[in-house]
């Protein structure tokens, strides 16, 4: 069974100081845009290229003042794991040599990976997961149910967290993304178009490809935790592209209605009726999927990564039936609860007023996303996650080469072997690279070898 090939793009929440402004603020879109030859010119040592890198990944500007990043294709788990903390680094030090560069405007900077700003909007984190059109998956509603109830299920042991404010008090809420999006189903990404399932349609490739495009899941520090909600989501799809399905896990009250409550019930016990007729909590529906996906393995025999999902999968699930914090040493959303509940219980000791309470909370909440020295996932990252991290070599490795057992492989190599001024963002995309020679093809998702350079793209190799 083939490995399947997965992807992250991640959009950053940053702020900045200025000469002019030297309070940390959100930059103008009119007159504080980043300019790319600062941002995109000033690399790490090792790192290659201006927005398409030597890596395969892609890093833009957005409106001009949000950073994005999109990690390569890769078709080992782990390996999108790393590629993503690869582009973090890859990031953060690109902002760095601008802060440090005094002939450059923006003196400071913050870095935040959180999904949720102040005011309440989502910002943009998007799983990408390939199938195939010969396979039961179709990008519609009725095929992707199972895809949904995962997706806002998941969030106990995968979601990332956050405090929000209720009459004035702080409520630990488990998920940031799917509790705070409009729509169920949607082809939309933006906006009041945001889905819990995105349903949008375009494949990136040629070979008979479907990309699932998943926008309703959190950016998680853990590194467990991003393995997790790649790697069960994908076992998902391997039971939807069998044509299994059930009403046994769609939950009867809606997508977002349920990941709301879902994501605000801290006893992991709250049963939802289910369109069956049944009442069943997220630990149960979690089970119900665990427990097909076995069967499924024994009938066709999972890859070697996704059954090292499943093990993890059950122990999960079976530590959340028993004590929810046994998952600190590997869950995102369990570890950050956990914390603000004993810096809660320490302010409340003391005497603080509600407003300070609540003001304190917030600013553990917001450095736990942070990428930065102050930031607190990042320094759970070398204690009670440290077992789960990439080894240093691998992610240093991340930040100058591209995967090798998909089309990356060719696009990085291209862009290592050719100058930066003739591979640019408009000549470089996922299906193919323009040189001097000719268009070269990377359609195929798991083409790694270099293609004869052609004239001109050929028709099934057009961007979408």
């Amino acid at each position: 069974m083939h490995e399947r090939v997965t992807a992250i793009e991640h959009e950053f929440i940053t702020h900045i100081k200025t000469a002019k402004e030297p309070t940390f603020h959100s930059p103008d879109p009119q007159h504080e845009k980043f300019d790319k030859d600062s941002l995109f010119k000033n690399n790490p040592e090792g790192v290659v290229g201006y927005e398409q890198l030597g890596n395969a990944a892609r890093r833009y500007v957005d409106t001009g003042v949000h950073i994005e990043y999109a990690t390569p294709e890769d078709a080992f788990l782990w390996g999108t794991v790393t590629n993503k903390i690869a582009g973090e680094r890859i990031v953060r030090a690109n902002l760095d040599a601008i802060a440090e560069n005094p002939r450059h405007p923006i003196v400071a900077y913050k870095l935040n990976g959180r999904l949720i700003d102040s005011a309440g909007n989502t910002c943009g984190h998007h799983e990408n997961y390939d199938s195939n059109v010969s396979t039961a998956l179709r990008i519609s509603e009725e095929s992707l149910r199972w895809l949904g109830s995962h997706l806002i299920f998941r969030n106990i042991f995968a979601g990332e967290g956050y405090i929000r404010e209720v009459d004035g008090e702080p409520v630990f809420r488990l998920a940031q993304k799917a509790p705070n999006v409009p729509l169920n189903y949607s082809r939309g990404t933006t906006g009041k178009n945001k889905p819990i399932v995105n349903l949008k349609t375009e494949p990136e490739a040629n070979n008979g490809t479907i990309r699932v495009h998943v926008t309703s899941g959190d950016a998680n520090m853990s590194p467990w935790s991003t393995w997790m909600a790649l790697g069960t989501t994908s076992i998902v799809l391997r039971l939807i592209e069998a044509g299994w399905d059930s009403d046994n896990i769609t939950p009867r009250r809606g997508l977002v209605s349920t990941a709301r409550r879902v994501a605000d019930d801290l006893t992991f016990k709250l049963k939802v009726p289910m369109q069956e007729g049944k009442n069943k909590s997220a630990l149960d529906v979690e089970k119900f999927i665990l427990e097909r996906a076995w069967k499924y393995n024994e009938q066709e025999c999972l890859p070697p990564d996704e059954l090292e999902v499943m093990d993890e999968w059950q122990r999960a699930l079976d530590d959340l039936s028993i004590e929810p914090e046994r998952l600190e040493d590997r869950s995102s959303g369990i570890a950050k609860w956990l914390l603000t509940e004993a810096y809660m219980d320490r302010l409340m000791t003391k005497g603080v007023s509600a407003e300070v309470l609540l003001q304190k909370l917030k600013l553990i909440d917001h450095l736990w996303d942070e990428h930065s020295d102050q930031g607190i996932g990042l320094e759970y990252r070398t204690t009670k996650w440290a077992q789960w991290m990439p080894l240093e070599a691998d992610i240093q490795a991340a930040m100058t080469y591209p995967p090798r057992n998909t089309r990356a492989l060719v696009r990085g190599q291209l862009i290592h072997r050719t100058q930066p001024w003739d591979i640019l963002n408009d000549r470089a995309n996922w299906v193919h690279v323009k040189t001097r020679a000719g268009y070269i093809d990377t359609a195929d998702l798991y083409q790694t070898h270099l293609q004869e350079p052609k004239p001109k793209p050929t028709a099934d190799s057009q961007p979408t």
